[in-house]
């Protein structure tokens, strides 16, 4: 008995094994305001496409991801059933949760470069305050349009358009920015590891930007753009004193043009928040093109992102970021560590320098699965399903910042040396791509505290 059981369970996995289907149809649903193409392009099956029904699972969770990375949804749910009189046929249905697209609020907010220096130096006339429109999935293409008017500490007003792809050329899309600002201050230069400020009762900085990208998608997890820009920048000649280097050679007013190319790969699960997967970028961009021969300066820009899970509720990543530049920068260019990259125990300092190593590494625990939870006090339906969950850290950051031209005179003592931290953190994920991190870190040159973040650790 024991051998036929035995037999019959080696049948059926024979049976089922390799056992083919045909899309019969894609049905969609939730989609109130999102173009039917806008989701189909996004899924790696088609209508009349084969499909092995040992693969359906990869294939359901794959192409959830892709939706769900749009930013388009909340939720999404892929299901398949059979087709009447058709053996070999299925129909699989998509039903999706559509997030509230129309953002349009009053603007206030902190100016500094991230919400702990804010809190830790307390610079309460650094807020900024206004108009802001966001219309996310505008016509229901994907798209994004903005607008905002910003004043306050630093003045800001700005336009921003972006078409990922064209209907009749799904690869191909377009981006265009523009941004004018003006302020009262302006840091010049570092001084002991933090920004020095000067200020004027006259407009002491005043900039215009604009950017035209054009967007290339490979497949699903290639991408490449094409920007140009264009840049006009002022000072006036208090600031100019201060730092003759902030423009170089003391100039007051600064017009270039730019020229960017951007390469990635992404493979991660989540891209808010990743459990698994990878991310690579390069980006190389020229400052000045020869047309007004006021700056001829380059940036490169590589990274690597790395994301394991290696138990069910146990997790790894590991990043690494190289920036190599031009060895001596005009100041408004001088990035180094602070400005969009840093280490974590290091939110107050700024390293200046052209040269820049960064490697984090992290082992997360999920101490609250993922949940979700229908809020019945909330009458509005894409507001009141909410998921979230919950995760424990400790890291280790390390970090190098190359200056070929230090100051000696302003003690900036973490310029070209060693530069680590050590914590642990607590993260909240929910949706809207919504984070909060609440980080204990501690550095090598012993400072130590409590950071408050709204992104992902790595």
């Amino acid at each position: 008995m024991r051998h036929i059981f035995t037999v019959i369970f080696f049948l059926f996995t024979l049976i089922t094994f390799g056992q083919k289907y045909v899309i019969n149809k894609i049905l969609l649903t939730g989609n109130k305001q999102t173009k039917d193409f806008v989701i189909l392009r996004e899924l790696l099956f088609a209508t009349g496409d084969t499909i092995d029904i040992a693969d359906w699972h990869i294939l359901q969770e794959e192409n959830k991801k892709n939706l769900l990375n749009t930013g388009l949804f909340n939720f999404v749910t892929i299901s398949k059933d059979s087709v009447e009189n058709r053996l070999n046929a299925i129909n699989i249905s998509i039903s999706v949760k559509e997030r509230w697209y129309l953002w349009t609020y009053p603007i206030l907010e902190h100016a500094d470069r991230n919400f702990s220096s804010f809190l830790y130096f307390q610079e309460w006339q650094m807020i900024n305050y206004g108009f802001f429109f966001e219309k996310k999935n505008f016509r229901g293409r994907n798209e994004i349009l903005k607008t905002k008017i910003r004043l306050g500490y630093r003045e800001q007003y700005g336009l921003l358009y972006r078409k990922p792809f064209f209907k009749h050329n799904e690869n191909n899309g377009i981006s265009y920015f523009f941004t004018y600002n003006r302020q009262h201050e302006s840091s010049y230069q570092t001084e002991n590891n933090y920004l020095a400020y000067t200020r004027s009762d006259q407009y002491i900085r005043k900039n215009y930007q604009s950017e035209l990208s054009f967007l290339h998608r490979f497949n699903f997890y290639h991408y490449m753009s094409f920007t140009f820009g264009f840049a006009s920048r002022k000072a006036n000649d208090s600031l100019i004193s201060l730092n003759p280097d902030f423009y170089g050679n003391n100039k007051l007013k600064i017009l270039y043009l730019t020229a960017k190319i951007n390469y990635y790969i992404d493979k991660r699960d989540i891209h808010y928040y990743p459990i698994k997967g990878y991310y690579i970028g390069i980006t190389v961009k020229k400052y000045g093109l020869g047309i007004f021969d006021e700056l001829n300066k380059y940036a490169l820009l590589l990274e690597g992102k790395k994301y394991w899970q290696f138990l069910p509720r146990w997790t790894s990543a590991t990043s690494v970021v190289l920036r190599k530049s031009s060895e001596k920068l005009p100041y408004f260019l001088n990035y180094g560590l602070g400005y969009g990259i840093y280490l974590n125990g290091f939110e107050y300092f700024v390293i200046q320098g052209s040269d820049v190593v960064v490697s984090k590494n992290m082992l997360r625990f999920n101490l609250i699965a993922q949940k979700i939870s229908h809020l019945s006090f909330i009458p509005f339906k894409k507001f009141n399903k909410i998921h979230y969950a919950a995760y424990i850290n400790t890291f280790f950051h390390a970090g190098y910042v190359r200056n070929y031209y230090p100051k000696i005179e302003n003690n900036n003592t973490m310029e070209n040396t060693l530069l680590y931290s050590y914590g642990i953190g607590l993260d909240i994920v929910t949706y809207y791509d919504k984070i909060l991190r609440i980080d204990f870190s501690m550095n090598n040159f012993n400072h130590k505290g409590i950071y408050l973040h709204m992104s992902a650790p790595i």
